[in-house]
């Protein structure tokens, strides 16, 4: 399931066949009107905005929520501070796209190995 502010982002991705609710990540009242049930594994954070992860994990820990997490980062300090702010999985975008665009490009020309 995903979670977007903007409605014309929903509707595209829910055409694609994704469930994706409309909400604002940043607000506390949201996270508080949603079910955190034992079931819901893991919350990755996928905003362009390190703030707006830090202001999640900030709700998340006001009430009480011990889901794990993961989030992407594109700076070594973000990925500290994600770190110690209790995320078990930081993905440095930069790094993994420059290293997923040299193997997408290079099997597009050689072929898959």
């Amino acid at each position: 399931m995903g979670i977007d502010i903007n409605p014309d982002v929903i509707e595209q991705k829910n055409i694609l066949g994704y469930h994706v609710i409309q909400g604002d990540v940043t607000d506390l009242n949201f996270w508080q009107r949603i079910n955190m049930s034992a079931e819901l594994p893991l919350i990755i954070l996928v905003t362009p905005s390190h703030a707006t992860h830090m202001t999640v994990i900030t709700q998340l820990q006001i009430i009480h929520c011990n889901i794990k997490l993961a989030a992407i980062s594109r700076y070594d300090d973000e990925m500290k501070e994600l770190k110690d702010a209790g995320v078990q999985v930081v993905f440095n975008l930069y790094e993994e796209a420059g290293f997923g665009f040299a193997n997408h490009t290079y099997n597009q020309i050689f072929g898959q190995l």
